[in-house]
């Protein structure tokens, strides 16, 4: 899913980011446009004018290592 991180700059959202313990098949299964989430950068390229989130790692881990 993208996510605009503000006007004019998007990031990814891709789908193993998106929940510890779910498999999700696609992101509209959890978000809708219009959503306001709260997702961690985990890393950005200028170059590219992207950058990588996570929404499961806003959230607590319940398997902890």
């Amino acid at each position: 899913a993208y996510v605009e991180l503000k006007p004019g700059v998007d990031g990814l959202l891709r789908t193993n980011e998106i929940s510890w313990t779910k498999r999700i098949r696609k992101p509209a299964d959890v978000v809708s446009v219009g959503d306001e989430i709260e997702v961690e950068v985990l890393n950005s390229s200028a170059a590219k004018r992207i950058a990588s989130l996570s929404l499961k790692r806003t959230q607590e881990n319940p398997c902890p290592s």
